[in-house]
């Protein structure tokens, strides 16, 4: 399937809050380069709450350049410090976590802390933890 077809089928999966489907998909296309550009070019962006989450689950799970995500890096905490949306703020705490937390270590360890009292993400928070 298409990179572009999978970002559709995606985004239609999180917007009916399908997270199975979301889950099972998003490590067949995390790591090619259209999906990860359109996650972080628009994904992030969208108004919809479970689109964000959706785009920022995918930059957690993918690999990205280090220099790239330096880059990166300053979007994804404006991201996790300002979304309105606990989800978002969690998944962009992990994507910061996975791909190096650098100047935000203490915020993101704040995030991750409030992501572990949470039922849902717990467990990911708590591997992230001993991570950072």
């Amino acid at each position: 399937m298409e990179a572009n077809a999978n970002i559709e089928k995606l985004v239609k999966a999180a917007k009916e809050k399908e997270w199975e489907v979301v889950d099972k998909e998003i490590p067949n296309v995390c790591n090619d380069r259209t999906t990860v550009s359109w996650a972080y070019d628009k994904g992030i962006y969208d108004e919809d709450d479970n689109v964000r989450d959706l785009a920022v689950s995918i930059l957690e799970k993918s690999r990205i350049l280090v220099t790239r995500f330096d880059i990166m890096r300053p979007t994804i905490h404006r991201l996790m410090k300002i979304d309105h949306n606990n989800y978002v703020r969690y998944r962009a705490a992990f994507t910061l976590a996975a791909h190096g937390a650098g100047e935000f270590k203490k915020e993101v360890e704040q995030v991750l802390h409030e992501a572990e009292e949470d039922p849902d993400v717990s467990e990911i928070a708590k591997q992230y933890l001993t991570r950072i």
